[in-house]
């Protein structure tokens, strides 16, 4: 059975084709995320599902639907790539999950009955035949949305696996000093590849990307010993898009200027450079990991920024670890998520929770 196969028994559900390219468009324009003194939505490419196309190497979005045919919601799921104790594993992850306010009550109840079905019969949907974990990601402050989850869908369990910080730096942290290390942006290559493995700790799963075409900014110490990585993506087919900043936000740009911070305006697009890959040396020490993390911001702003156009550095950091790994940088700002394991009810495995999620800056 294929996913439009499977999705034919849903009345409200439509699976999104290039057709409804428009609608898609529409839809996402009217669902905005405010976090304060910032409005922000996900702004597409013009083909509205390549954003899904880049997510995962398979997958899916659904479109949700009124009984009088008005779209009300959208949610993806991608396959996405994993490494786990040497072997490549895969796993769902729901993402881009966006509902209005006039969804109605039949469609909301047949969207439960939906990701239900899905996990039970995921065995044999073509599409979904390979993940060994269905993973979603709820901002924090979203309580009307982790009570929902945890309280009203039926048949589910939804388990928290671990905490994570989105991160947007607009300036690097002043009068950092580079003395005891070299800094530079290589090709992949084996040294990298060994500083990732050995890097890697039991029970983590270590999310692969897509390609492996990968650039990486390295800081070595003296003796030509990595010390930390990352990878600097650029996501050309999903950006944040601003709809409205306030005036204080507005004045305190204007103020920092100087130190490097670009202007963000409204109906304007937020442009990152997102770090994946971000492996720093377990051995140092917190400051030093900071300081690390630290070099490689400065490296993006000082040299990526002539060639790439981005507003912010965006990378993940985990408050739930006993040392969480920050930049210092006074121009930085922070949201929190939780990571959860999403599993049926009847399922009689015992949860392990254990495991450590490596995400994806970009791919969150």
């Amino acid at each position: 059975m294929n996913i439009s196969e499977f999705m034919a028994e849903f009345k409200y559900i439509d699976l999104a084709t290039d057709e409804a390219n428009e609608k898609l468009h529409a839809l996402n324009r009217k669902i905005v995320m405010n976090s304060g003194r910032l409005q922000l939505r996900y702004e597409r490419s013009m083909c509205f599902l390549d954003a899904s196309r880049e997510m995962g190497i398979d997958g899916f979005t659904g479109i949700f639907k009124n009984p009088d045919s008005v779209f009300t919601g959208m949610a993806s799921l991608a396959i996405r790539k994993a490494r786990y104790n040497k072997k490549e594993e895969n796993f769902a992850y729901l993402w881009d999950l966006r509902i209005l306010n006039t969804i109605h009550p039949q469609t909301k109840n047949e969207w439960f009955k939906f990701y239900n079905c899905l996990l039970e019969k995921s065995s044999i949907v073509d599409e979904f035949n390979r993940p060994v974990r269905f993973l979603t990601v709820v901002l924090s402050h979203n309580k009307r949305a982790i009570k929902f989850l945890k309280t009203k869908l039926p048949g589910l369990d939804y388990i928290e696996l671990q905490r994570i910080n989105t991160n947007l730096v607009f300036a690097p942290k002043i009068n950092l000093f580079s003395k005891n290390y070299d800094i530079s942006f290589e090709a992949k290559n084996l040294s990298i590849e060994a500083f990732i493995n050995s890097s890697l700790k039991n029970n983590t799963y270590y999310e692969e990307h897509l390609k492996d075409s990968r650039k990486f900014i390295i800081v070595k110490d003296k003796n030509g010993k990595i010390q930390g990585l990352c990878s600097a993506i650029v996501m050309n087919k999903r950006s944040l898009f601003v709809e409205k900043v306030d005036s204080f936000i507005q004045i305190a740009i204007k103020l920092m200027k100087p130190f490097g911070v670009k202007e963000i305006k409204n109906q304007s697009s937020l442009k990152q450079l997102y770090f994946d890959d971000l492996f720093i040396c377990e051995k140092l020490s917190l400051k030093e990991k900071q300081k690390i993390l630290d070099l490689l911001i400065d490296f993006a702003f000082k040299n990526l920024r002539k060639s790439i156009d981005f507003h912010a550095v965006a990378y993940i950091s985990y408050p739930g670890n006993t040392e969480e790994v920050k930049s210092e940088s006074i121009f930085q700002f922070s949201t929190n998520a939780i990571l959860f394991e999403v599993r049926k009810k009847c399922n009689k495995k015992q949860v392990d929770s254990s495991f450590f999620y490596k995400l994806q800056t970009s791919q969150l």
